[in-house]
């Protein structure tokens, strides 16, 4: 993969497009690639997402619970 920003944005277009899995995996890793505290913020909020619908909420909260602990940008 590319640089952390690159990396969120794939991950996010993946989520968009139902490739869940795919953006799944690529958002973990941008969890803790990501280059600024705003963009890891949107990895984990997304993450959250992409878990929820794959999994259920169980799965999904560990995510919002990390993105909800970051410093407000």
């Amino acid at each position: 993969m590319g640089d952390g920003r690159s990396d969120l944005q794939t991950a996010i277009r993946s989520y968009q497009q139902g490739d869940l899995h795919r953006a799944a995996s690529a958002l973990r890793t941008a969890t803790r690639t990501a280059s600024s505290a705003s963009d890891r913020g949107r990895a984990w909020y997304y993450l959250g997402l992409t878990l929820g619908a794959l999994k259920g909420p169980k799965a999904a909260r560990k995510a919002f619970e990390s993105w909800s602990r970051l410093p407000a940008a």
